[in-house]
């Protein structure tokens, strides 16, 4: 289990936070197991954030672009590169002359200790450094932006005023993160709330819990929208919903995303993002539905017979086994229960109301 550790910050407040070592040190003492820790940007030497001020068609190369890139204090430099992703006004790293990425780099194997940078020239045109993606500066695929996944790094907000510094640093890609080899007899420790619970009671201090607040009560009820039963007590005996009409799906806000991306997973959206949050935080599967792609204001939890399919998140078909938990919803299948949820039914940019369910397996 991965466990970012600015995130545990937010739970126990110590006199004076440990270093790195030392918290795993004291981890390991309490009787949580540790893997190994790593850093996100790990190798990362000197990479600054840029803008892209203009793009220019090469003038012997049809694939590759000239562009004239915005550093703020460290001035202006020129970039060939081939990438087909970027824009006028996009923020993407750069590495400078003399400066390290971990690598890959495309086509080539790892290095180790990373590759040096240096300017030089593209098809006779100079080119004063170069333009990464995520796969350059040793991010992992699986937690690399959408959006950048074949291409530059396009990052995403205002970052006018972080033109010139170091991407590590501006992004927080210094945070340790540790994997944790939890026992079976463990399950408490599964999530950052429980990871935190031990080093406050190691240290003798109080463990902060989230608050939570409902900022508002209306007197229509989720049974009025979608009607739950449960087939089988068997698999289940409890499955919650709860409905949010009216939401705006939109880019997470930089905090969600360091803290899912920290443990590997990828930014899709605020809603999406925050399910995810929940799960790492306290170690309860949720999951999140368009509530207008539900069929028949219904929702069924039974188990699957031995041939039934679902086309899941990452647009898989599965073919499913009998005694597989899984949600429906009057005509199709909707999620495989505490796994993955159905394409069939994600929220995307146009969903207005969400569906949350949260459901207790009996394992």
């Amino acid at each position: 289990m991965l466990v970012s550790i600015d995130w545990i910050k937010d739970y126990v407040k110590l006199d004076k936070w440990p270093e790195d070592k030392e918290f795993c040190d004291r981890m390991i003492m309490s009787g949580s197991n540790i893997e190994t820790i790593s850093y996100l940007g790990e190798g990362i030497e000197n990479v600054k954030i840029a803008k892209v001020l203009s793009i220019e068609e090469h003038p012997d190369a049809d694939k590759l672009v000239v562009c004239q890139m915005d550093l703020g204090k460290l001035g202006k430099l020129q970039i060939v590169t081939g990438a087909s992703n970027l824009y006028v006004g996009a923020y993407v790293p750069v590495a400078i002359d003399g400066s390290v990425v971990p690598g890959p780099l495309h086509g080539q194997p790892k290095q180790e200790g990373g590759v040096k940078i240096s300017a030089g020239e593209l098809r006779g045109v100079k080119s004063d450094g170069m333009m990464c993606g995520p796969q350059e500066l040793g991010i992992a695929d699986k937690c690399a932006p959408l959006i950048s996944n074949d291409g530059i790094w396009l990052l995403a907000g205002d970052y006018e005023d972080k033109l010139g510094e170091n991407i590590d640093e501006v992004l927080g890609l210094k945070d340790g993160v540790v994997d944790f080899e939890i026992t079976p007899n463990r399950p408490d420790c599964l999530s950052h709330i429980g990871i935190a619970r031990e080093l406050s009671a190691y240290y003798g201090k109080e463990l902060k819990y989230p608050e939570t607040e409902i900022k508002s009560e209306i007197s229509e009820k989720t049974s009025d929208n979608v009607k739950v039963s449960i087939e089988d007590s068997n698999l289940s005996r409890r499955y919650v919903t709860r409905i949010l009409k009216n939401v705006t799906v939109k880019e997470s806000p930089k905090w969600l995303k360091e803290r899912i991306e920290a443990v590997g997973l990828r930014s899709i959206n605020n809603i999406v993002d925050v399910s995810n949050f929940i799960l790492m935080e306290m170690n309860h599967p949720n999951h999140v539905f368009d509530l207008d792609k539900i069929e028949g204001n219904e929702i069924k939890v039974k188990s699957a017979v031995k041939g039934d399919k679902l086309v899941t998140l990452d647009e898989q078909e599965r073919e499913l086994e009998d005694g597989d938990i899984v949600i429906c919803d009057s005509k199709k299948i909707l999620a495989l229960g505490g796994v993955m949820g159905g394409l069939d039914s994600e929220v995307t940019d146009n969903t207005k109301n969400i569906l949350l369910d949260f459901l207790q397996l009996d394992l």
